[in-house]
């Protein structure tokens, strides 16, 4: 909703500006500390686990950067 209403703010004035409403500043923000909540819950649970087992960090690392990069491109025609 947020990139929405920058979108159509932006294509109406030309100009990049957050928007009128707070809801939609609200709206992007409030997703994104979510998205570090859930992310920094996820990674304390891996802490967690360690104390257990030992965290094979370059395997971790490797498999996080994998799930942020977009996938490489289908070579099927």
């Amino acid at each position: 909703m947020h990139h929405s209403c920058l979108w159509y703010f932006h294509l109406r004035t030309g100009e990049w500006a957050p928007p009128a409403s707070r809801l939609y500043t609200h709206l992007g923000q409030g997703s994104v500390a979510l998205f570090f909540m859930i992310t920094g819950f996820l990674f304390f649970s891996k802490l967690l686990d360690g104390r257990t087992r030992r965290i094979d960090w370059s395997k971790l690392f490797i498999a996080r950067f994998l799930r942020l990069t977009p996938p490489p491109p289908s070579s099927r025609a």
